[in-house]
């Protein structure tokens, strides 16, 4: 009944946003990936029902559960960014009430919801210095991290520091299920513009990794790290 009340108040049509939400859970798992630029939907819907849904009179804790229940219907990043905006300005209580949101939707084993929040996090958050230490150390500190969330976060982790990377890298490092992601960590932190690497620990680490050495990404990576 509060999601009706709420996309009334924000002059959103149900039929309508019941159309858009098949049309952007559809796309949802691909976003933020270029090589899928033909599967992704931008919705006008999310950018008017977000420019409405913050002055909405509820107060910030029934706010971001309202929030969270449309995201369920409309996992649009755009959303999600709005939502970092709302976090930058929250204290600290409310914070950890969006941050575990967001690691909750990280634990369950469905894109539809995981991609667009992994894509969230690199842009929004892990890109900004002065966001990055608290929320990846919140989320890494989880007590029983699940096997998602480590996956999930080693994916997104290329802006993150590497001195916050460089411990999660040596946790994970005898646990082979995690060595393509670790390896992708260190890809994405090597060739993304605001990667962040340690060019000689990362070595260290590349050299431990039970993974084809022999592929053409993996010699890519270390010729980059090699480069003067």
């Amino acid at each position: 009944m509060l999601k009706e009340e709420v996309l009334k108040k924000c002059h959103i049509d149900i039929k309508t946003y019941a159309r858009e939400c098949e049309l952007i859970q559809k796309s949802a798992p691909f976003t933020g990936y270029s090589a899928h630029t033909d599967k992704i939907y931008s919705s006008e819907l999310v950018h008017d029902l977000m420019d409405e849904f913050w002055n909405l009179d509820f107060d910030d804790e029934q706010l971001i559960e309202l929030f969270f229940g449309i995201y369920e219907d409309l996992p649009s990043s755009w959303s999600l960014t709005t939502l970092c905006w709302k976090y930058i300005e929250s204290e600290i209580k409310l914070k950890k009430i969006i941050l575990s949101k967001l690691y909750y939707y990280l634990t369950i084993n469905n894109r539809v919801y995981s991609r667009p929040i992994e894509y969230s996090l690199w842009c929004d958050y892990f890109e900004d210095i002065k966001l990055v230490d608290e929320v990846w150390n919140f989320l890494i500190n989880k007590k029983d991290i699940s096997d998602n969330v480590v996956k999930s976060l080693l994916n997104c982790s290329g802006p993150v520091p590497y001195k916050l990377k460089e411990g999660f890298y040596i946790n994970l490092i005898n646990k082979k299920e995690y060595h393509s992601d670790i390896f992708n960590s260190i890809k994405f932190s090597v060739f993304d513009y605001f990667g962040q690497i340690d060019k000689k620990k990362a070595k260290k680490i590349l050299k431990k990794l039970k993974i084809d050495k022999k592929n053409i990404e993996y010699k890519m990576v270390i010729d980059k790290i090699n480069e003067k």
